[in-house]
């Protein structure tokens, strides 16, 4: 067994959460700019904290907590639809037989564990750890730090799963190794700082697996 353990991101990772997410953001980048925004431009903020992309998107920092309770307003009436990725929910309930399993999100932490419950996939981990609820502490670095506090001592390497440069950073700020999957939202330039990239879900589970 190649790995002690895996930390998993959860938006554009497990879940394919990229057509809700940019569709609400367009709006909130509208309720910030004036301006119609096509989702599709909105991709790059799938996986930021959310208090990095609405002052990327132009909200002066004061007001950045007023729109980040417009978006979640919006995305926690519909943020369970968004579906797991196929076959992603074979894979975490193998690995969870073998290792533990964690997760390391910027996701409010209320949110992400709602998330794993209605997909039944909650008890299979054995931390689970978020942003605050109020959008504003999403370090990824610390968040992964609390996963690894959670996990505990393991016979082996931990690796980051994730899709986003941020998931590469905080990994590394960790001392962790980084698979990104390319079905995120992630571009080619981010994945080229990964330790490894995983096209498939075939090729993520020989990375783990070994």
């Amino acid at each position: 067994m190649k790995f002690g353990a895996v930390l998993f991101d959860l938006d554009g990772t497990v879940i394919d959460s990229a057509p809700i997410i940019t569709r609400l953001l367009a709006l909130t980048a509208k309720e910030i700019t004036g301006v119609e925004r096509d989702p599709a431009d909105m991709i790059k903020y799938v996986g930021p904290p959310l208090v990095w992309s609405m002052g990327d998107m132009g909200a002066a920092e004061e007001d950045i907590p007023h729109y980040i309770k417009f978006y979640r307003s919006h995305y926690d009436k519909v943020m369970v639809d968004s579906p797991v990725f196929a076959g992603m929910d074979d894979l975490i309930r193998d690995l969870a037989e073998v290792m533990p399993v964690g997760l390391a999100t910027s996701k409010k932490l209320s949110g992400a564990e709602l998330t794993l419950k209605a997909k039944g996939l909650y008890d299979t981990f054995t931390t689970v750890c978020g942003g605050s609820e109020d959008g504003l502490t999403a370090d990824k670095a610390e968040i992964i730090a609390r996963a690894l506090e959670g996990i505990g001592p393991v016979d082996g390497e931990v690796v980051m799963v994730g899709d986003r440069i941020f998931d590469i950073d905080g990994a590394d700020a960790n001392g962790l190794k980084t698979i990104i999957v390319s079905w995120g939202a992630g571009g080619a330039q981010e994945r080229e700082r990964a330790w490894k990239t995983a096209d498939t879900m075939d090729e993520l589970r020989e990375l783990l697996f070994g």
